[in-house]
């Protein structure tokens, strides 16, 4: 389920704080690795009351402190776009080059809040295209709306916009 969608008053909070003392236990060290700033980012996430309350500032921070890869670039372009608003984020995703359906499913997500309803649509349905389990291609159509026999070629190429 996306973090957006997931109710963080039903997390256990027991195994939160634990996850935390662990976080604290292997941060004494001189050394900061990728491990530990992906649990700080995951920290931060744990730690919001809820998603609207997580504090993007500091994730995108640590983002760009990661070495970078198609995946912390996706992330990073996720999070300015939750820091500084969709039109954000579509222009941090517009520099991406990948055809992974992640990127798509950004893209859809930050049109639909902008109010391209459209826009988010056919991101979906290429979302969709390219989604790797059956699972994900079912949520993808249907968070854009779609039907399955909507989606034909997973050659498509995103609108220029994006």
């Amino acid at each position: 389920m996306p973090l957006p969608d997931q109710d963080c008053s039903r997390w256990d909070r027991r195994l939160i704080a634990e996850g935390f003392a662990h976080l604290e236990a292997s941060a004494s060290g001189a050394t900061v690795t990728a491990f530990h700033i992906e649990a700080e980012i995951a920290a931060i996430h744990a730690a919001a009351p809820s998603f609207g309350e997580t504090d993007w500032l500091r994730v995108t921070e640590l983002f760009e402190r990661l070495p970078t890869s198609p995946a912390v670039r996706l992330n990073r372009a996720v999070a300015i776009g939750y820091r500084d608003g969709p039109a954000a984020g579509l222009a941090a995703l517009a520099g991406l080059d990948s055809s992974s359906h992640l990127l798509f499913a950004a893209c859809a997500e930050f049109l639909s809040q902008t109010g391209d309803v459209a826009g988010a649509v056919f991101q979906f349905a290429l979302a969709a295209a390219r989604a790797r389990t059956e699972p994900e291609r079912r949520y993808l159509l249907r968070r854009g709306g779609l039907k399955r026999t909507c989606v034909k070629s997973e050659n498509q190429k995103p609108p220029s916009a994006v």
